[in-house]
């Protein structure tokens, strides 16, 4: 990790520098190659009328007498020694007259700034209270209009009105603080047309949000199924389990569960929620987000990351993984592009391809997929129906075939099936799940929660049931 950001930085840096050195050859070149001559100018503005002689004198004074590529060459070695000359236009030092004029920009564009957020904020607040629609539709004319004059136009007006008609203020050798605000104004008001709008319409969408009066819901406190994403050991890049350890270490859960549900869902620790029958096992491998464990494990697999792409590469093959889901589960594309966003930061790229019930389901059980969405039952009936049909017309099949031990994972399903002791029973799913987990086959990312939404004004509330995903009409309140 540190080896790639030292190179990535490295990188940066010759960017940097080959932009710099052309930005500064274009910026010379520019005023080189003008029709007007420099040496010719700066002598008529500080002589008047000179003649060729004291213009020669001065090209050779300001070394315009020499090739282009000196010059250049002296220009630069003089700006990396902070020294920018003389002024052409008043002969005067180039860093003093930065230093005269500094403060009092600084003045300007501090005026300027305060002026546009109490405009904004101002102007925005008392267009969304108002409840009449033209306000609203006149602030947006006027802000078009404030975006559309540029400053120097609006600077010139307000010059001619103010200074040279009503004489309410003067042109120069102002000093007072109005000398300030005029020209903090004219600077201000594109930020202010550009910037109110947006607030109004963000203020608008915040109460849209908020405006559903009467409207109430309740989370159940007990976890209802699992949130899961299966493996495919039977394809190329992930039959290698170094790279499907890489990725249970580099999908950070926790972000995904206060990102996407507000931390109302809680990271899956395991395949099947707390409280599961016969699911209190110990694991034989943990896996927790560590991008410098994903990393190293991609470095000793052979998956090598391309500077320029990001991209990691192994024999000329880039580590490129298809991620399936069912676009009707609820958080599945939003999950399918969270897991994009991580497993780039370790160099894996990930193409997202959502997909209906059918063609989600066929394509899974054909072994059409790298990665894909599938959900623990969260019902009574887990682990057992979840672990049987990972044997049969299920996504995790293709993926479990291709396992060393997959025999164990299968002689440990088939034992629990037909036997009604606890004991075995408890052992062979302690088999099948670590046989899972070790080998990365299921991803568990959170613990899903059943939810209600109700009328207030004719509901109470709701008591969830014990069972998962069961709704209870006996356990709803009507409201008084």
């Amino acid at each position: 990790m540190k080896r790639d950001m030292r190179k990535y930085i490295l990188r940066k840096l010759v960017e940097l520098i080959f932009t710099l050195l052309f930005v500064t050859l274009l910026s010379f070149l520019l005023m080189r190659l003008s029709s007007v001559d420099p040496a010719t100018a700066y002598a008529k503005r500080m002589i008047g009328n000179p003649t060729a002689e004291q213009i020669e004198k001065i090209r050779i004074q300001l070394g315009f007498d020499k090739p282009l590529l000196v010059q250049y060459g002296r220009w630069v070695w003089d700006l990396l020694h902070f020294d920018l000359g003389v002024s052409l236009a008043n002969g005067h030092d180039v860093w003093t007259d930065i230093a005269t004029a500094f403060p009092k920009t600084l003045g300007i564009v501090a005026l300027a700034s305060i002026f546009q957020v109490v405009f904004i904020v101002i102007v925005s607040c008392i267009a969304f209270l108002l409840p009449w629609k033209l306000p609203k539709k006149a602030v947006r004319l006027l802000c078009i209009l404030g975006v559309s004059i540029p400053s120097f136009y609006l600077a010139t007006v307000y010059l001619d009105y103010f200074a040279v008609q009503k004489s309410l203020i003067s042109v120069a050798g102002n000093t007072t603080l109005l000398s300030y605000i005029s020209p903090a104004i004219c600077i201000g008001v594109f930020g202010a047309s550009f910037y109110t709008p947006l607030l109004m319409d963000a203020l608008e969408h915040e109460s849209n949000e908020d405006s559903l009066d009467g409207i109430e819901g309740a989370i159940n406190d007990g976890n209802t199924l699992t949130r899961n994403l299966v493996l495919n050991v039977s394809s190329e890049i992930l039959s290698d389990l170094k790279v499907r350890q890489a990725i249970a270490y580099a999908v950070n859960k926790e972000e995904i569960t206060k990102g996407l549900t507000y931390g109302y869902e809680t990271p899956a620790t395991s395949l099947f929620a707390p409280g599961a029958p016969y699911t209190d096992i110990t694991y034989n491998s943990t896996w927790s987000y560590d991008l410098d464990k994903a990393n190293a494990l991609l470095d000793e697999a052979g998956w090598v990351r391309n500077e320029s792409t990001g991209i990691r590469e192994k024999d000329g093959q880039q580590l490129s993984l298809n991620y399936t889901y069912w676009t009707d589960l609820s958080l599945a594309q939003d999950m399918a592009l969270a897991i994009k966003t991580q497993l780039a930061e370790v160099g894996i790229d990930v193409t997202t391809t959502g997909q209906d019930q059918m063609t989600w389901w066929t394509e899974g059980v054909a072994g059409n997929y790298d990665i894909t969405t599938w959900n623990t039952e969260g019902s009574y009936t887990e682990p057992h129906k979840f672990l049987q049909e990972s044997l049969g017309a299920d996504p995790h099949a293709i993926s479990l075939q291709a396992l060393e031990d997959f025999q164990s994972y299968s002689d440990a399903v088939n034992a629990f099936s037909t036997s009604a002791n606890p004991e075995v029973v408890q052992s062979a799913i302690a088999t099948a799940l670590n046989v899972s987990n070790d080998n990365v086959i299921d991803l568990p990312i959170s613990y899903s929660k059943d939810l209600v939404v109700y009328n207030s004004s004719k509901i109470a509330g709701y008591t969830f049931s014990s069972v998962p995903q069961f709704f209870e009409i006996d356990n709803v309140q009507p409201a008084e």
